[in-house]
């Protein structure tokens, strides 16, 4: 699906975008403290090895954001979980959040 242009400040990557994001954001020194806060435990360079190993949004949030939510939500809350028992399965739905839920 083409994303209209109106939308590039705020719209997802396309795979193509992604290297070139990466050394953006591994150039920064502000991305380069946090991440070292955030994942103490692993080098600077070894992240950067591990990033550029990512060639689509999905091996991206596979090798960080999964982990790094699943630590987050064991250190910051009690847990989380979703009933979908009154769910109809043979209808569609849309969720739409706020982003501040």
């Amino acid at each position: 699906m083409k994303i209209p242009s109106e939308f590039d400040p705020i719209r997802p990557f396309e795979p193509e975008e992604l290297p070139e994001a990466f050394e953006r954001l591994l150039a920064d020194d502000t991305f380069r403290r946090v991440m070292s806060y955030v994942l103490p435990e692993i080098p600077a360079d070894a992240v950067a090895a591990k990033m550029r190993m990512c060639h689509t949004n999905l091996d991206f949030q596979k090798a960080f954001c999964y982990g790094f939510l699943d630590n987050l939500l064991k250190a910051a809350s009690d847990g989380c979980d979703m009933d979908a028992s009154r769910i109809d399965t043979g209808k569609r739905y849309t969720f739409v959040s706020d982003h501040r839920d």
